[in-house]
C-alpha cells in the first residue's frame, strides 16, 4: 500500500483526510505523552462516499488526499516537530505536505480559488457534527476576532458571520444531523468540547489566500455510516459551494 492516496479534481473542492491510515512502518510508537495515537475510524470511507455522491450528481470529481500510515506512527494535523518522532515519518509528513501543497497550488491556477474540508473524528460528542474555523472555543461563542478565521478568501465578499453561522454558512445547509456552531444553537453547552481546528486548515488558509473548514465527526456517526448521512453531507457541501463561490465567478463575465 501507498503511504499516501490521492487524486487531482475536476471541481475546486479538496477533501482531505489524515487520521485513519491502517499502514504499518517500521518505526517506534510516539512517545509523547500529549500525543493522540488513536485513529479517526470510517473517515477516509465516509470522504470515499462523499467523493462519490458529489460525482454522481455534478459530473466531476473533487480533489482529495488520504494519508494511509497509522495515526500512532504520525499526526499530519501538526507541525512536524510535533506529529513525528523519527526520520522515517518526517520524511513521510514531508512527502504528505509537499503532494497537499501541490494539490492546492493546482487548483489555484485552474480555478483561482480552493475549498479544503479537513475530516476528523471526535470521540468526545454523540450525534454531532462540528465545524472548526480557527476561532477559538473562547470567541466562538463571543462573536469575537471572526476575522481571524480561516475563510481567507470569501471572507473578502461575505461577512465571517454570515460564514459560520448563517445563511452561507455550511451549517445551514443541514436539516436533519445536528451541527455545531449554528445560528440559535446554545453556544456555551458546546464550549469545553468546540475544537477549532488543527494546522492543516490554519497553515494552509494562511500560506495560499484559500477557505478551509475542519469537519469532526462524532464516533456513532462515524460508525454507523448512513446513506442518509452521506447524502446529507455531500449536499450540504455542493449548497455552501454554490451558494458562495458561483456569485463570485459569474460576477467576472
Amino acid at each position: 500500500m501507498e503511504t499516501i492516496s490521492y487524486s487531482y479534481g475536476k471541481i475546486p473542492i479538496l477533501l482531505c483526510c489524515a487520521h485513519d491510515g491502517k499502514l504499518e512502518v517500521p518505526v517506534p510508537q510516539r512517545k509523547n505523552p500529549e500525543s493522540v495515537i488513536k485513529n479517526d475510524m470510517y473517515t477516509s470511507k465516509i470522504c470515499e462516499d462523499i467523493i462519490k455522491n458529489i460525482s454522481t450528481k455534478l459530473g466531476y470529481e473533487p480533489y482529495y488526499i488520504y494519508n494511509n500510515i497509522h495515526r500512532k506512527y504520525i499526526d499530519l494535523n501538526r507541525k512536524c516537530m510535533i506529529g513525528t518522532e523519527h526520520t522515517i515519518t518526517k520524511q513521510h509528513w514531508k512527502k504528505f505536505h509537499n503532494t497537499l501543497e501541490n494539490m492546492i497550488k493546482h487548483c489555484l491556477l485552474i480555478h483561482n480559488h480552493c475549498l479544503l474540508l479537513d475530516f476528523h473524528g471526535n470521540s468526545k460528542t454523540h450525534n454531532l457534527i462540528q465545524f472548526g474555523y480557527g476561532i477559538s472555543d473562547e470567541d466562538i461563542g463571543t462573536y469575537k476576532d471572526y476575522y481571524k478565521s480561516t475563510f481567507v478568501y470569501l471572507n473578502k465578499f461575505y461577512t465571517n458571520n454570515s460564514l459560520i453561522y448563517n445563511n452561507r454558512s455550511l451549517s445551514s445547509f443541514f436539516k436533519n444531523t445536528p451541527v455545531f456552531p449554528r445560528l440559535n444553537t446554545n453556544l456555551t453547552h458546546y464550549k469545553k468540547i468546540y475544537y477549532n481546528g488543527g494546522y492543516i486548515i490554519r497553515h494552509y488558509s494562511k500560506k495560499y489566500n484559500i477557505d478551509s473548514i475542519q469537519i469532526e465527526l462524532s464516533k456513532n456517526l462515524r460508525k454507523n455510516i448512513s446513506i442518509d448521512l452521506i447524502e446529507e453531507l455531500s449536499n450540504a457541501i455542493i449548497l455552501f459551494y454554490f451558494t458562495n463561490y458561483y456569485p463570485l465567478i459569474f460576477k467576472k463575465f
